[in-house]
């Protein structure tokens, strides 16, 4: 008799965001977890960074940036590899039109799905 398979996860660096199975519900975890699936069965596991940290990829039995799948062929481990996004800076000029102009600077490690809400009170 032939043992399920195993799917292990791992996150880098433990703190950097969660990994949950969207196809059964077996896994949602942090450092390391692991759940046996049926034999064949296609598992798609979906990173959660936390707060400030961005997916930077996933390495080992899935590779790339979007949701990892997994043929539970055989005994499989996954790591998502979590950074922590760098700050934005914002500069303002009050330009001779009397529009505030702004302009952001950041790295490449902020990315379009990041939202920046500024509010701009001006007086008088």
């Amino acid at each position: 008799m032939k043992c399920k398979p195993q799917l292990k996860v791992n996150t880098v660096p433990a703190t950097g965001g969660t990994v949950f199975d969207i196809t059964t519900g077996a896994l949602n975890c942090g450092a390391t977890c692991s759940a046996a699936y049926a034999s064949d069965a296609f598992i798609t596991l979906q990173a959660n960074p936390q707060p400030s940290f961005t997916l930077s990829g996933w390495f080992g039995d899935c590779t790339g940036t979007s949701d990892c799948i997994a043929t539970m062929n055989d005994d499989k481990t996954v790591t998502a590899s979590f950074q922590q996004s760098s700050p934005v800076s914002v500069t303002f000029a009050l330009g001779a039109d009397d529009f505030v102009r702004c302009q952001l600077a950041a790295n490449e490690s902020v990315h379009n799905d990041n939202i920046l809400l500024l509010v701009v009170a001006m007086e008088p």
